[in-house]
């Protein structure tokens, strides 16, 4: 594979942790990291550095050290993205500018300076660290937070992992020890890498803690900044304190907003219904008195957990597995039950394109889910042979506006709309509700900055009494 293109595995990502200590589950836990910002596991941002920073000066003469490296991480890097990069000299050969590009975003851009090292034959050795838990820090923690985080990495398994990487062991372990630092320790484990800009005074140097101090904390923003030292090392570090996941109301609390046995005799099946709108459509039809089925691809945890919830709360609910992707995807487990009411919510992430032109593989990846998987779902259902049946489609209001970076995201969900009209024609049974909805607040969602959304219960309670009701 050429240097200049990759694609980062789990395994590789997983064995980077292993050797900085960064067990952060954005990055090692793909059923946790699918509710927050990436929508699955991410690359460590360090993890991308030191590979472009490894590649850009692999045909450079050995015995380099950094003087300095200022990278900023503009966009996350998710395990299986097509990452490049680049470099251009700056204002001397010693001084390179670097980009990172991932499925066309600018992931990840750096200056840095290298100058030749004195001691490249330096063989100084860290403790391996070992696995523990993240810090979980609130704001005001975070604000004023300090310490010392102590030595630890495995620069032989780092060596391994990235062969053309020929920095000095200390320099490689100063910056395993960053992402450690923001990953496990500060923020910890609600955190998201911004910016690192450090100085060396040398390359060497052996095992020493790294110290850290919150110089600046914006709550507007939920962003840091630290300044970090260590031997022969002074700089400054900036994170967000990025949101977890997006926490629905619980079906004792949604109990209070539905009208006792409002949605009685229904049969609801909930495609996609262990987060999110789906969560929030199973309690409420529910506690509603609905008979509901939730259906999970991965989070099957949560979906018991929902279940669960709703039958503490009076109501009754299943939980079983199906995954709209498989080409002969059907319903088992329902025991001669069939749905009378079909509300189909499995989305990928949603990934905005950063440039302008149509990315036809994004489009795909929608598509798979927003029309394919629809189409697999309603033959899965009719196979079951329910009389009448109602489905719940939610579209998007981007199909009313027009958003550059969503296009292939809004025209994948205006083709699932002409497959919900075509489809109700070749099935005089079935009819469908197709509602254009606004922004709401769920992991799909979620932003380090404040972004306006509505609360997803809102939503779905609208909409679940306008199809009680029936067409006007």
């Amino acid at each position: 594979m050429s240097l200049r293109e990759r694609t980062f595995s789990q395994e590789e990502t997983d064995a980077f942790a292993a050797a900085s200590g960064d067990f952060n589950p954005i990055h090692v836990d793909p059923v946790e990291a699918r509710r927050l910002i990436g929508g699955g596991t991410l690359v460590h941002g360090v993890h991308a550095l030191l590979w472009a920073l490894g590649a850009a000066l692999s045909d450079k003469p050995r015995g380099l050290r950094l003087a300095s490296v200022d990278a900023s991480f503009r966009q996350p890097i998710r395990v299986g993205d097509r990452v490049t990069w680049s470099a251009r000299p700056l204002s001397a050969d010693t001084h390179v500018g670097l980009s990172v590009v991932a499925e066309g975003r600018d992931a990840l851009s750096a200056e840095l300076v290298v100058v030749p090292d004195a001691d490249d034959g330096e063989q100084a050795s860290w403790p391996k660290p070992g696995r523990g838990e993240c810090r979980v820090r609130s704001a005001e923690e975070v604000a004023t937070a300090e310490g010392a985080l102590p030595p630890a990495c495995d620069v032989t398994a780092t060596r391994a992992l990235l062969p053309s990487l020929g920095l000095p062991p200390t320099q490689i372990a100063n910056l395993m020890a960053v992402s450690r630092l923001v990953g496990m320790e500060c923020p910890g484990r609600h955190s998201l890498l911004h910016r690192v800009d450090l100085r060396w005074e040398s390359g060497k140097g052996g095992p020493a803690a790294l110290g850290y101090r919150v110089e600046r904390f914006d709550s507007r923003f939920s962003s840091l900044r630290m300044r970090v030292e260590s031997a022969g090392l002074v700089g400054r570090v900036e994170a967000f304190l990025r949101p977890g996941p997006a926490v629905q109301p619980t079906a004792t609390e949604l109990r209070a907003r539905v009208r006792p046995e409002e949605f009685a005799g229904v049969r609801g099946l909930v495609v996609g219904g262990s987060r999110g709108l789906g969560e929030v459509t199973a309690k409420l039809l529910g506690v509603g008195g609905a008979d509901v089925r939730v259906t999970y691809r991965a989070g099957r945890d949560e979906a018991l957990r929902i279940c669960h919830e709703i039958r503490e709360a009076g109501g009754y609910a299943q939980a079983l597995v199906f995954d709209v992707l498989e080409e002969r995807a059907a319903l088992e487990g329902l025991a001669g039950w069939s749905p009378s009411q079909v509300f189909y919510f499995p989305t990928p992430y949603i990934s905005l394109n950063e440039t302008t032109r149509f990315s036809p593989r994004l489009f795909r990846l929608y598509c798979g889910y927003y029309v394919e998987g629809l189409v697999r779902t309603l033959d899965a259902v009719l196979a079951r042979g329910p009389e009448a049946l109602t489905v719940f489609y939610p579209s998007t209001t981007a199909l009313d506006e027009v958003l550059p970076k969503a296009l292939e995201y809004a025209s994948a969900k205006g083709a699932g709309e002409v497959a919900c009209r075509h489809l109700e024609k070749l099935h005089p049974q079935v009819r469908f509700r197709v509602s254009r909805l606004p922004r709401v607040r769920t992991d799909t969602t979620a932003s380090v900055l404040p972004v306006e959304a509505r609360e997803a219960a809102d939503v779905m309670l609208a909409e679940l009494r306008a199809l009680r009701q029936g067409p006007p």
